[in-house]
């Protein structure tokens, strides 16, 4: 399996005017490992995976680079390629399972739909992996006629797991998989995921804001802001010695025990896509910024990554 994202830029129109959402993102994923996408709330995480699978709204296009999967761009794909694809080879974890679930349709059908649909299984054969795979993920297969209402959030949120898995896809997209769950609930469904990506060599994407989640679960971190990648490495690396600015502040804003001084905040808000200017784009709200800053900061190699910055 080879999984590589190339220069890949994504625009929005709006009002008939174009702005920029993904600028020049490069992301490589290999095997049996895990890669985190790690950022604030509208750095551009989840529209690069919709890009993936090619989900994007009608006002946003892909303006230049490549998304290669086993030799092939997807981005090329015809729609019956990409219906093949989704679900199939590259199955995606959503970050509300009550929306992504159908709320009148009996779980048994929904899972025993995507092997029907690809045609991996018949109707009898597949209500049976359907029951085996609920109960991977510690749900009694006596509940699999139940309604999506009927089960808590972190249940919920494991049936979506058990359902994105069921094909033996190569790639796993978990888009903030433990948003609004409790902190052991939290843990259960992240090593559910672990348990699964071991098992099954299975390749996986995680998005997430938190670098807490990341240090125990990714191999390989890529820090999002804003639609560009300020820094990639290995999470060991990231974590016990960040480069960017950004990064940096990230990591500072996390709980620990041991502190006892006051939580750092970073200074101001994330700025809307009109308000995009040229240069690093986290200059705004950078302690470290310079007026060399308004230009585009120049690319420095790390010893597994690379971090973008002027200053640093």
């Amino acid at each position: 399996m080879n999984f590589e994202i190339k220069n890949l830029s994504v625009d929005a129109d709006f009002d008939g005017k174009r702005y920029n959402i993904l600028n020049d993102i490069n992301i490589k994923l290999s095997e049996g490992k895990t890669i985190s996408l790690v950022g604030e709330s509208g750095s551009g995480k989840t529209t690069l995976v919709l890009s993936v699978l090619m989900l994007l709204n009608k006002n946003l296009r892909i303006t230049s680079g490549s998304i290669v999967f086993n030799d092939k761009n997807i981005v090329d794909m015809s729609d019956d390629e990409l219906r093949d694809l989704r679900g199939k080879d590259i199955s995606i974890v959503f970050q509300e399972p009550l929306t992504a679930l159908n709320p009148v349709i009996d779980i048994e059908t929904q899972m025993t739909e995507v092997l029907t649909h690809h045609h991996i299984a018949l109707e009898n054969e597949a209500k049976r992996r359907a029951a085996e795979m609920i109960e991977s993920v510690n749900i009694p297969r006596s509940k699999i006629k139940l309604y999506p209402h009927n089960f808590s959030g972190g249940q919920r949120q494991r049936i979506l797991i058990a359902m994105s898995l069921i094909t033996n896809p190569k790639i796993l997209i978990a888009d903030e998989p433990t948003t609004a769950l409790d902190v052991i609930t939290q843990i259960e469904i992240l090593n559910l995921i672990k348990k699964f990506k071991e098992e099954k060599n299975l390749s996986v994407i995680l998005i997430t804001h938190n670098l807490a989640v990341v240090s125990a679960y990714s191999d390989y971190v890529y820090v999002m802001y804003l639609g560009e990648i300020m820094e990639a490495g290995r999470t060991i690396n990231i974590i016990k010695n960040p480069k960017h600015p950004y990064t940096k502040a990230l990591l500072e804003s996390i709980v620990k025990i041991e502190k006892t001084e006051r939580l750092k905040s970073i200074k101001g808000t994330t700025p809307s896509i009109f308000e995009i200017k040229d240069g690093c784009r986290f200059m705004t709200r950078c302690d470290y910024a310079t007026e060399k800053c308004s230009n585009k900061p120049p690319v420095k190699q790390t010893e597994d990554g690379y971090y973008r910055c002027w200053n640093l």
